[in-house]
């Protein structure tokens, strides 16, 4: 089932950025200018940051929440969205729900909340980031494996359904071929 959220920025932050950050994280990392990177911090509020900020997605190094950001400056539209069509079949087909969106620039961010009552570890998450990465070329690693932060979304987000049935099938992309089909077991 796809719902699409408010396109209003602020009624997503409100929607999504305690739900993302991890549990008893009441700060958030704000973008510096004077840095130009996640120097800052502030508290975690309902109300829209005024700067790009992301939130803390671990605590005590676990995490509920497996996040993905795609970035149109690793291969182009096209390859973002080859790429998050592509994560969302794979989560979808091992029974997970995704929500994504999509910034003014085309960026994507995907986030997989893990199944309930589990978690998993900073070890966990970068490997895991790290094999999806190798197959998945517009997948930027660096925000969560450097400061295990993640925007909860763009700041101006355009779009921002919850996808719980699969997607349709990934466009191609030439980045990646396809994995072959397995052959089943013979029996002689």
């Amino acid at each position: 089932m796809t719902s699409p959220a408010s396109t209003q920025p602020a009624a997503v932050w409100k929607a999504l950025a305690r739900e993302v950050a991890a549990p008893g994280r009441t700060r958030m990392r704000v973008w510096s200018p004077e840095t130009d990177k996640f120097s800052h911090t502030a508290p975690l509020r309902a109300s829209l940051p005024t700067r790009p900020a992301a939130v803390h997605l671990y605590t005590n190094g676990r995490t509920q929440l497996l996040p993905m950001d795609f970035d149109t400056k690793r291969g182009g539209q096209a390859a973002v969205d080859a790429d998050v069509a592509q994560a969302i079949n794979w989560v979808t087909q091992c029974g997970g729900v995704t929500v994504t969106d999509r910034s003014t620039s085309g960026g994507r961010h995907l986030l997989v909340p893990l199944a309930i009552g589990t978690s998993a570890s900073v070890e966990e998450i970068t490997l895991l980031m790290r094999l999806l990465a190798a197959r998945l070329p517009t997948l930027d690693i660096t925000p969560n494996s450097t400061h295990h932060c993640h925007p909860p979304a763009p700041a101006k987000t355009t779009h921002a359904p919850d996808s719980a049935q699969p997607p349709p099938e990934p466009p191609p992309n030439p980045n990646h071929p396809p994995h072959p089909e397995p052959k089943p077991n013979q029996t002689t």
